[in-house]
């Protein structure tokens, strides 16, 4: 059982459910809220440094974000402590960062990749994104 809880995903979720009900595995998907199965969709499958992106290329793949929630840890040092105590400890100080490879991917790399950022990092990831974003037609 991992210790990790993933609280952010971009994928289509429809893709994976897909895959498993190929190989012969149920499965389904149980929502409550956001995001709407339409609004649903997986990142573009890179092309290669040489193609430009386009919006109607392949999508494929995803992206998603762990941690660990404070819980974790409080109940593992304090199994007998009170459940109230629990509210004073903060998540721990690492983010899970995960990039999955769509199979269909040209020039494929090794494959999938699992980092943990600390928060200085985590940080560093925001400004990049939000500059990014500032300087980026919609």
């Amino acid at each position: 059982m991992s210790i990790w809880g993933s609280f952010f995903g971009i994928e289509d979720e429809r893709q994976w459910v897909a895959e498993l009900e190929a190989e012969g595995i149920k499965a389904g998907i149980i929502r409550d809220g956001e995001p709407l199965p339409e609004d649903l969709d997986a990142p573009l499958v890179y092309q290669g440094s040489h193609v430009l992106p386009e919006a109607d290329h392949p999508r494929g793949g995803s992206v998603d974000l762990a941690h660990v929630a404070a819980h974790v840890r409080f109940w593992r040092e304090h199994p007998d402590a009170p459940p109230e105590q629990e509210l004073e400890f903060p998540h721990e100080p690492y983010l899970r960062l995960s990039v999955h490879e769509d199979p269909r991917t040209p020039y494929r790399s090794v494959g999938d990749a699992t980092v943990l950022l600390t928060t200085g990092q985590a940080r560093r990831l925001i400004a990049a994104v939000a500059e990014w974003l500032e300087h980026t037609a919609s």
